[in-house]
């Protein structure tokens, strides 16, 4: 990703490197140009940040005089759980770690199952595809072919070779690996959500020496209660998790903050 800040202050972030374009500002009566960045693909998703955002993402300021700086959502979340309240950080992972097991668990359960569906994809003949779609093969010697009305159906045609196509990437990446992928990527996933979990209780008071678990509940969910205190009074905060899996989805989880 990359984040630049425009001649008036504005932060963004781009998906990809932007460019320099001029304005005329036709607010003001002033004859002046302002300084913008632009995407240079239509598939950049980017957007506005709040005021101070990039400097605590990256650890220092940006100006319009500046180019654009390059990160990683990594680098940036490292960043961000490192300006988080330790002690609260610690207290959750410690309190979260039955949940960080089960979900790596899940997670490995749908890398197997996924690595099982491309190979079986992969063993499909072309008998077994037109049963699929039920349309009837052609036969050519001893051999049976697709028929001419699947390379007429453009929507059958799409659909088998984005399949055949996620099939064979699964397929060739090998189950030792599409599993070990999966759980760095679901260790990375545990904690992002973690650190925003963090920010929400930081947003309502909780400091590293303010709060005390009252209760904890863990089944294939987890649910914590938090009690702290402000200006002397005592409130207590809910936290729990929502996680879902299907057979087309790989299993996942957030935190909600109530």
């Amino acid at each position: 990703m990359y984040l630049a800040v425009d001649s008036q202050g504005k932060e963004y972030r781009f998906t990809y490197e932007p460019y320099r374009v001029y304005h005329k500002d036709i607010y003001s009566n002033i004859d002046r140009k302002i300084g913008k960045w632009k995407a240079r693909t239509y598939r950049d998703n980017f957007y506005q940040l709040e005021q101070g955002t990039i400097e605590k993402w990256i650890g220092r300021k940006l100006t319009w005089d500046d180019a654009p700086a390059k990160t990683s959502q990594s680098a940036v979340d490292a960043k961000k759980a490192e300006q988080m309240p330790q002690g609260l950080m610690l207290v959750l992972r410690e309190q979260t770690e039955d949940l960080r097991v089960l979900f790596l668990e899940k997670t490995r359960i749908y890398a197997e199952n996924l690595f099982d569906w491309a190979s079986k994809i992969r063993g499909r003949t072309i008998e077994d595809w037109c049963k699929h779609y039920n349309i009837e093969p052609s036969e050519r010697s001893d051999f049976k072919v697709f028929p001419a009305e699947f390379f007429a159906n453009e929507k059958i045609k799409k659909e088998y070779g984005k399949i055949i196509r996620e099939a064979t990437t699964i397929y060739l990446t090998g189950k030792g690996k599409l599993i070990v992928d999966a759980k760095k990527k679901a260790e990375r996933h545990y904690e992002n959500s973690l650190v925003k979990l963090v920010e929400r209780l930081v947003r309502k008071g909780l400091t590293d020496t303010n709060f005390k678990i009252i209760e904890k509940s863990f089944n294939v969910n987890f649910e914590l209660l938090l009690e702290h205190e402000i200006d002397g009074k005592k409130f207590v905060t809910r936290c729990w998790t929502i996680i879902a899996e299907g057979a087309i989805q790989k299993p996942h989880y957030r935190y909600l903050v109530k």
